[in-house]
């Protein structure tokens, strides 16, 4: 949740002239307060109430932010305007104004961290909505795409297999099996990411799930030459409740992604670790690196930077991990390369 955060449908425009309002509300609120005898307490009373107008305007339009800067501002210059402590006849009666002081600072973050909330929760759900409509129309396009595409397979088979010497079509035949395969991997995708989980979680070693998915994603190391490193320390006794296949699924994504982003020669490491009630699995390579701006759009389907690829490894990666309770973090692996790290409740709730 950002600390300010304004409400998407509004212009920077808009943002500015509802900022200069408000600070232009409380600049004239703070100025009848200096410009009233401190003898018309009524009126005193009353300026100090309408301090409450700019504190619920910035934080219902910029958030807690903008809550927690309108209620330090008002404080800073309503503290001067609070009659000296020197007569102890007005003790009890500054003891209100203090009072009042605190609830400027109560009332503006909490009326920000609300409509940060709001917001949030508004966007997790137009974000949620897109999601389904988007997995929807790729569930329809690929089932539709998978019939044609297993027999145009079937006949690129059945024609390799008749022809007896021309070396050129079988070549053309071989790249076109080969772009159909492609095509159904396409597809597998598509329909992992838009269908919906329906977990089977049981008691998984850690130790085991890991050491299988490396087994399964050797071949693929070995033939891009590179080394998998697997660390976990040797008396763990670690147990994930989890659904083992989907898990390593999303684990061979991570590894097959971290195996193709390092150079050859290099080195794919997987870590399994135990922090606190919290398990985590770390994928690290020695690739280029994944710029901040663009960890968060990654997660999102059909964007990619590895050439032919779908755009669906991490977001199903993502999908998985957060049916699992859990969360994906991606971060920088100095000196070169990206840490991807799963973090999973040992006991995921029911």
């Amino acid at each position: 949740m950002t600390f300010i955060s304004s409400d998407p449908r509004l212009s920077k425009k808009q943002l500015f002239y509802r900022a200069g309002f408000v600070f232009i509300l409380i600049i004239a609120i703070t100025a009848l307060h200096y410009l009233t005898l401190r003898e018309e307490a009524i009126r005193h009373l009353v300026y100090r109430e309408l301090y409450f107008l700019p504190i619920i305007l910035l934080g219902l339009w910029f958030g807690l932010g903008g809550g927690i800067i309108a209620s330090l501002l008002i404080t800073v210059l309503y503290i001067p305007s609070i009659p000296s402590w020197s007569s102890s006849a007005l003790m009890e009666h500054n003891l209100g104004y203090f009072l009042e002081i605190v609830l400027f600072n109560i009332v503006g973050p909490l009326v920000g961290w609300l409509r940060n909330r709001e917001f949030q929760l508004s966007r997790e759900k137009c974000e949620a909505e897109h999601l389904a409509s988007m997995g929807q129309a790729v569930s329809c396009i690929a089932h539709d795409m998978k019939t044609p595409l297993t027999a145009i397979g079937g006949f690129i088979y059945q024609a390799r297999k008749r022809l007896s010497s021309p070396a050129r079509a079988d070549e053309r035949l071989t790249l076109a099996g080969k772009q159909v395969k492609r095509m159904e991997r396409m597809i597998l995708d598509m329909l992992a990411f838009a269908k919906p989980l329906n977990l089977e979680c049981k008691p998984e070693p850690l130790s085991d799930l890991i050491r299988d998915t490396v087994t399964t994603v050797a071949g693929k190391a070995h033939h891009h030459q590179i080394r998998l490193q697997v660390e976990i320390e040797e008396d763990s006794q670690t147990i994930l409740r989890c659904d083992r296949h989907r898990l390593q699924q999303g684990l061979m994504n991570l590894l097959v992604n971290a195996i193709e982003a390092s150079p050859p020669h290099g080195v794919v490491t997987i870590r399994g670790l135990t922090m606190k009630k919290e398990v985590w699995i770390e994928v690290i390579d020695q690739g280029k690196g994944i710029p901040a701006e663009e960890r968060q759009k990654i997660l999102q389907p059909f964007i990619t930077t590895k050439r032919g690829g779908t755009g669906l490894g991490l977001p199903i990666v993502n999908k998985v991990i957060t049916a699992h309770a859990g969360r994906l973090e991606i971060n920088n692996n100095p000196p070169a390369g990206t840490l991807f790290r799963l973090r999973l409740p040992e006991n995921m709730p029911a």
